[in-house]
């Protein structure tokens, strides 16, 4: 009887393991013609390539970027740091000071082929003192994925230590189990009455976490989810190999605020790239797949929980080191912040599949030159009431081609500032003056009243309260003076001032009232850009700025010498007017580069600018309230900086104006003067100077950006 009841009991067992195996086997197909449906999604977590980048870097003899730039820059372009036979990689010798560059010799992923061979960069100093072939191009800089996200996909094979810190604290069994580690899942069951919630096992594999994160996302967590997931999981290792379900699992996974896989969470917590990262480095970041917000730096308790969850990942590896609390004490590095630009591109390009790679006009050098400035400010001055505070924005524009070099903004405003309008102020006054200028305006030839005195109406007004006389227009240019501005203005008249700022690109000038001549009036850095690329670029305007490459169209306005001599003002205004005090940072670069500084109510605003590039910084109330300060004082030190930086990296954007030229002139500019004038935040009124100016009726000076 036990006998039957014994061949009965292990028949139903049998035909129930049968069972569940043929319904297995059909869930497990359906779950195949999912992922069948799903590929598209899928493939961008395996496309090497992908994304948005900057346009690629290509070095000079000439330029001052050091060696150490460069280095950075090709191990970020996933160039090996080894010598002899290698492909894809470099070698550096400190003693002779020679950077040896070997090129891919086959694209890599959606990546074209940008130099063929070896090219040799010998140093003298930090300074590049030749190159092989003229010219290392180094490959676009990664900004952000299609959809925004800061993921840049790695193929897996990188880094060996990285792949062994992520199986052991995942899934140590990875490359011998079928989808489901049943050991570890019995393991987990155990471990449950044993652990406390961050040493029990969980009993998930890597191929079931990826099923979990990118199949069955959208389902709540239950029993049928963990089951789902068993089934997907087999289904993932019958469509794909152990390589390719690692890779997409390390691409897609979540590390911490706007970190989205293994290159991203390096790169922003220990400021390297995956190909030099160190056992502890990757141990961290394997150890961050558990609780990503318990091993946050920035929380409380947030370095002890991460030291404590690397050091057992690094036991798990066999490994004898062990790290400390200090050893997550570094700054973080930016990762992928230009998320306000990559909308940008997205305007330009339109709607895009998300396997795609797109290369932009951004400088690398430049666009991490303003990332790093606008992230590097510390407490602006705040505006009076609203909730967003005060908003950064600074871009960089070359005024020979239209194309964006750089853009980075900072602030609790979410939105995309690029195109945002706020008031100039007397940004706007150098084209009063070259549209007088080109006019044949008589009142051009003679003093110009610095009074308070009614024109239409209106009654300008300078910041200091005080008035200064007659004096020549460009002195009142250079001080920054209302009055005499508006005069000039009525004098050209106001219909064509307007007509002036309209064929400039400004499509917000309100109509032909004597305030425009103040620029008070909405307009964006990229207006603004686009409209001093006039002075700097000979009278010629690109018609758009672009982010993508592609030839624009251009329009001449002013006659060259209105250019000439408003130029020759704007040079002064760095040497004696409203920047005179922040200029003193561009050292010898300070008499050949141009400016001009507007400062309204709600925000400030400087252009600066030479022959081969123009910066735009503006700071203020996207909610229109009232801030202090002006903009010498504000954004004139941040425009500075970022032009010093530049131009000490790449002379080659001064243009024809060389470093340390002698410019022709008449002002002193040493000694400094004992009283900078200063910009105001009067409205509709705005800014003046307050230096006495000489008004003697000295000519006006020709100074050319590009003789």
């Amino acid at each position: 009887m036990w006998k039957k009841i014994a061949i009965i009991g292990a028949s139903a067992l049998v035909v129930i393991a049968i069972s569940l195996y043929a319904y297995m086997r059909v869930e497990v197909n359906e779950a195949k013609r999912v992922i069948d449906a799903q590929e598209p999604e899928l493939a961008k977590y395996r496309t090497m390539g992908a994304g948005v980048y900057t346009s690629k870097e290509i070095i000079l003899a000439g330029d001052n970027y050091g060696p150490s730039y460069l280095i950075s820059r090709l191990q970020e372009a996933n160039y090996e740091n080894k010598s002899g036979n290698c492909d894809r990689c470099f070698s550096w010798d400190s003693t002779t000071r020679v950077l040896v560059v070997k090129h891919p010799k086959s694209e890599q992923g959606l990546e074209p082929l940008y130099q063929n061979g070896v090219v040799t960069v010998n140093f003298s100093g930090q300074k590049v003192a030749s190159v092989s072939q003229g010219k290392l191009i180094i490959p676009p800089r990664f900004l952000r994925q299609i959809d925004n996200s800061s993921r840049q996909n790695l193929s897996g094979d990188e880094n060996p230590k990285l792949k062994e810190a992520i199986t052991k604290a995942e899934d140590a069994r990875f490359f011998e189990h079928g989808g489901v580690d049943y050991i570890a899942l019995a393991g987990a069951i155990v471990s449950l009455a044993d652990f406390s919630a961050d040493q029990k096992s969980h009993g998930t594999t890597i191929s079931m976490q990826t099923a979990k994160g990118l199949l069955l996302q959208l389902q709540p967590k239950s029993y049928t989810k963990q089951w789902k997931a068993i089934v997907y999981a087999k289904a993932l290792e019958e469509k794909f190999d152990k390589d390719g379900i690692f890779q997409m699992y390390s691409n897609y996974v979540y590390l911490g605020p706007d970190t989205y896989g293994f290159r991203a969470a390096l790169q922003k917590y220990f400021c390297v790239s995956i190909e030099a990262a160190t056992e502890e480095q990757c141990a961290a970041v394997a150890g961050k797949l558990r609780l990503p917000g318990a091993y946050e730096p920035t929380k409380k308790n947030g370095k002890k929980n991460w030291t404590e969850r690397t050091n057992q990942v690094l036991a798990a590896m066999g490994s004898k080191n062990r790290v400390e609390e200090k050893f997550f004490a570094r700054a973080q590095c930016a990762v992928a912040p230009a998320r306000f630009i990559v909308r940008y591109v997205w305007d330009q390009v339109g709607k895009v599949g998300d396997n795609t790679r797109i290369e932009t006009t951004l400088n690398p050098y430049i666009q991490a030159v303003l990332e790093d400035a606008v992230r590097g400010v510390g407490n602006l001055p705040q505006p009076n009431g609203g909730k967003h505070g005060t908003q950064l924005l600074a871009i960089a524009l070359d005024p020979k081609t239209g194309h964006i070099l750089g853009e980075a903004q900072k602030g609790k405003y979410t939105g995309n500032l690029i195109n945002y309008h706020f008031t100039g102020g007397s940004v706007g006054k150098p084209f009063v003056y070259a549209a007088a200028l080109t006019e044949g305006v008589d009142a051009m030839n003679k003093p110009v009243p610095d009074l308070e005195q009614d024109i239409e109406g209106h009654t300008a007004k300078n910041y200091d309260h005080k008035y200064l006389g007659n004096m020549p227009w460009y002195k009142a240019l250079v001080l920054s003076r209302n009055p005499p501005a508006v005069f000039i203005g009525s004098e050209l008249g106001f219909g064509k001032l307007k007509s002036t700022y309209e064929v400039l690109g400004f499509s917000e000038c309100p109509g032909a009232y004597p305030t425009i001549a103040e620029g008070q009036f909405g307009m964006s850095v990229v207006e603004l850009a686009l409209a001093y690329s006039t002075f700097a670029n000979g009278g010629r305007r690109p018609t758009e700025a672009v982010v993508t490459p592609k030839e624009v169209n251009f329009q001449t306005h002013f006659s060259p010498e209105a250019i000439a001599q408003v130029n020759a003002a704007q040079r002064d205004i760095l040497l004696e007017g409203t920047l005179a005090k922040a200029a003193k940072g561009l050292g010898g670069f300070r008499g050949v580069i141009f400016g001009k500084t507007g400062s309204a109510t709600e925000g400030v605003v400087v252009v600066l600018f030479t022959e081969n590039l123009v910066v735009v910084v503006w700071a203020g109330s996207v909610e229109n309230k009232p801030l202090k300060g002006t903009a010498g004082t504000i954004v004139g030190p941040i425009g500075v900086r970022i032009f010093q930086k530049i131009l000490s990296a790449m002379p080659r954007f001064l243009g024809s104006v060389k470093y340390n030229a002698t410019v022709e002139t008449e002002i002193d500019a040493s000694p400094e003067p004992t009283e900078v004038p200063e910009e105001g935040v009067i409205r509709p009124d705005s800014e003046s100077g307050g230096k006495q100016p000489n008004t003697s009726k000295e000519e006006p000076k020709v100074i050319k950006i590009n003789p």
